[in-house]
């Protein structure tokens, strides 16, 4: 995984860059050290998450316009 890469890049990357730096190790070469294995997994978590709460964000807007078009259905069948 490249430090360019979207997930680490909106959640990790920037703290990883910075361990790479006080470590001078040159570009390019593979990191293989538990604090980056934890800054992943914690990225990951947090890209879960945030998925999670758009999804269920999204299911309560649909049950809300569902009850709506229902309220609205049923006074059009009324009128007509």
């Amino acid at each position: 995984m490249a430090l360019e890469d979207t997930l680490l890049r909106i959640f990790a990357g920037e703290r990883i860059n910075r361990i790479m730096v006080m470590l001078t190790m040159p570009e390019g070469e593979a990191i293989e050290h538990a604090m980056v294995t934890r800054s992943i997994e914690s990225a990951l978590r947090g890209l879960a998450m945030r998925a999670t709460k758009t999804a269920l964000r999204r299911k309560g807007l649909h049950r809300r316009f569902k009850k709506i078009f229902a309220v609205v259905s049923n006074d059009v069948m009324r009128i007509a």
